[in-house]
């Protein structure tokens, strides 16, 4: 049997704002994913077939600067990324001093699973 491990999960906020550019996590989030946790959230099939996965939540600041998020898309499908990302979602929280994720907010949050062996 074939082993992989994962190599990475990238998330960047990208704002919707039309002029609004990527930005790195340590930049806009207080708190987020451990590697242990991405891990853990790595769909079991898509794990075992060493499928890699891509999703783009819609996702709203908070009051309490946490994340509410929809899945805005998902790539393949039937794998369970996008339920995934959404477990993900949960851990982010925005920085209060940002004023790019002001409370009410409209962000895409990318995350991209991949796999290497």
């Amino acid at each position: 049997m074939k082993r992989f491990a994962l190599l990475a999960v990238m998330a960047a906020l990208w704002l919707t704002h039309p002029s609004a550019n990527a930005q790195g996590l340590a930049s806009w989030a207080e708190r987020q994913p451990t590697p242990a946790e991405v891990y853990a959230t790595y769909p079991e099939r898509a794990l075992s077939e060493g499928v890699n996965g891509d999703v783009r939540l819609l996702c709203t600041v908070r009051d309490d600067r946490a994340l509410e998020c929809a899945i805005h898309s998902e790539t393949p499908l039937d794998y369970g990324f996008g339920a995934a990302a959404m477990r993900l979602a949960s851990r982010y929280v925005a920085r209060a001093d940002d004023e790019r994720v002001a409370v009410g907010a409209r962000v895409i949050l990318p995350i991209s699973y991949r796999m290497a062996d």
